[in-house]
């Protein structure tokens, strides 16, 4: 047996607007307006059923286009450099001043452990 709720008779009065093919016209919209009453507009009765009839909807999923491994992106590191990073993963870091890397030279604002393991880098001990 049907247990009847507000989610079956919302289906309910959906099924029959969509079965009887009924259109949401201003002069159904003002009947049912004077129907309610209490300040109700054609208006307001037009966007209820409209928010009743999308709220039934199955969602689709947002579709993407295809992307290609050509496709870069940019995002800002803490420290103001630009990082490129290609969709097969590899980077290149470069900062306004030139690149930056294994290459030993001093780099502005880099934290003291992060010196220290680039330091090591170029040195050979890692």
């Amino acid at each position: 047996m049907v247990k009847w709720d507000v989610n079956k008779d919302r289906q309910l009065l959906l099924e029959v607007l969509a079965y009887m093919d009924i259109k949401i016209e201003k002069g159904l919209t003002e009947h049912l307006a004077n129907a309610i009453g209490e300040g109700c507009t054609p208006k307001a009765v037009a966007r209820r059923i409209q928010k009743l009839q999308s709220a039934t909807r199955p969602k689709q999923p947002p579709t993407l286009g295809p992307l290609s491994p050509s496709t870069f992106h940019t995002a800002k590191t803490s420290h103001g450099a630009d990082m490129k990073i290609e969709t097969g993963g590899k980077a290149n870091l470069q900062t306004k001043g030139g690149k930056r890397g294994r290459s030993g030279e001093e780099i502005e604002g880099m934290h003291k452990k992060t010196k220290k393991i680039h330091e090591e880098e170029v040195d050979g001990k890692i």
